[in-house]
C-alpha cells in the first residue's frame, strides 16, 4: 500500500517583517486524509496537532507537516521555514548572493557540536541585480551548523561547518551558488 500523500503548503519558505504575519494553508489531495503538524521542528506524528484551518505565523518558525490516512502508511514529512527579520535586514541589499542561517534561538554555538538550523539563499535579481532578504529564497533547507577549529575557537570570527539536511536530518546534496551538488 502506498503511503499517504505529501502535504502542500500555500506559501513557500520566506522571510517576513513585523508587525506583518503570514497566513497559510496546508493541503492534501485525498478527502479522507488528515494533516498533523508541528512548529517546534520535530517530526509530526499521529499525536501532533491536527490541522483544521489556516495557520497564522508571527515568529520565526519551521512548520513541518505530514498526512495520515486510514489503511495507508503515514505520508512523507514536508516543511517550510518562515523567518522574522527586522527592518534593517529587510532594507539590506547586496550585489552578491546572501546566505542566511538561523538557529531558532539556540544561542552561541558550542565548539564541535552540530546545531540544527535552517539556511536560505537569496540571489541577485532583476531589475537592479541586487539580492534582498525580502525576495523569495532560491534555496531553503534544514542544515546543521558547527563551530570548528581549535585555533579559531576563541577568535571573534571562527570557522564553521555547514551541512545540508533533508527532512530526516540526513545529508542532502543540492547545487548552491553555481556549484554542483556534492
Amino acid at each position: 500500500t502506498a503511503p499517504a500523500e505529501t502535504v502542500g503548503f500555500s506559501l513557500a519558505s520566506r522571510t517576513f517583517t513585523s508587525p506583518a504575519t503570514l497566513t497559510l494553508a496546508l493541503t492534501t489531495q485525498s478527502p479522507t486524509a488528515t494533516i498533523r503538524y508541528t512548529t517546534n521542528r520535530t517530526v509530526p506524528t499521529a499525536a501532533s496537532t491536527l490541522y483544521t484551518g489556516p495557520l497564522t505565523i508571527s515568529a520565526s518558525t519551521r512548520l513541518r507537516a505530514r498526512a495520515f490516512e486510514p489503511g495507508r502508511p503515514e505520508g512523507p514529512v514536508s516543511s517550510e521555514t518562515y523567518l522574522l527579520i527586522d527592518a534593517a535586514a529587510a532594507a539590506f541589499t547586496s550585489p552578491v548572493p546572501i546566505v542566511l542561517t538561523h538557529t531558532f534561538s539556540a544561542g552561541s554555538l558550542p565548539n564541535d557540536t552540530p546545531v540544527p538550523a535552517c539556511m536560505m539563499v537569496f540571489q541577485p535579481q532583476a531589475p537592479d541585480q541586487l539580492a534582498r532578504l525580502t525576495d523569495l529564497p532560491v534555496t531553503a533547507t534544514p542544515v546543521s551548523l558547527e563551530r570548528r577549529g581549535s585555533t579559531t575557537a576563541s577568535a571573534p570570527k571562527h570557522s564553521m561547518t555547514l551541512e545540508l539536511w533533508d527532512e530526516a536530518n540526513a545529508d542532502r546534496n543540492l547545487p548552491l551558488l553555481g556549484m554542483p551538488s556534492d
